[in-house]
């Protein structure tokens, strides 16, 4: 896992929130995810939209919605049966899950 920035660090923990675990990884990534990230002092609601293309390559964004809803593109979205790694190159962030 690379953590290069708070904002990083802050996409990574809610990242690790919404597939935490391999179990979740067995399930379809395409849709909808939303969670709340609590920073000290803060609630930061977050949504992440996953869609899957023809070719079955998935693409996806993440919204803040407390910070001026502006979508935040994942650069790169891989998934595997026991795997998931996502990148945001505008925020330094990078997340991997087994």
């Amino acid at each position: 896992m690379r953590i290069d920035s708070s904002i990083g660090r802050g996409l990574l923990i809610a990242l690790a929130w919404l597939f935490g675990c391999a179990s979740a990884l067995a399930e379809p990534a395409a849709g909808d995810w939303t969670a709340v990230l609590r920073p000290p002092g803060a609630a930061l609601r977050l949504n992440l939209h996953f869609s899957e293309g023809p070719n079955g390559a998935l693409t996806g964004y993440l919204v803040s919605l407390d910070q001026g809803a502006a979508n935040l593109a994942f650069d790169v979205v891989t998934a595997t049966p026991d795997a998931l790694h996502l990148e945001i190159h505008k925020a330094a962030a990078a997340f991997d899950a087994r």
